[in-house]
């Protein structure tokens, strides 16, 4: 069984979620595996936001 403390984990999180993004993880269990997955949003999608925040002024 691998251990760790968790570091990279919450590095991935902060960073993913510096770009707009959102981390997931997953699991069925103790000993059965672990999913992780992270969204980050197209360059299109931040242009959109950018584009409402200044008309918002």
């Amino acid at each position: 069984m691998n251990t760790g403390i968790g570091v990279g984990l919450a590095l991935v999180r902060q960073i993913v979620e510096l770009h707009g993004g959102t981390v997931q993880a997953k699991s069925p269990g103790i000993g059965k595996g672990s999913e992780f997955s992270f969204r980050l949003p197209t360059v299109a999608a931040l242009q959109d936001r950018a584009d409402r925040a200044a008309a918002r002024g």
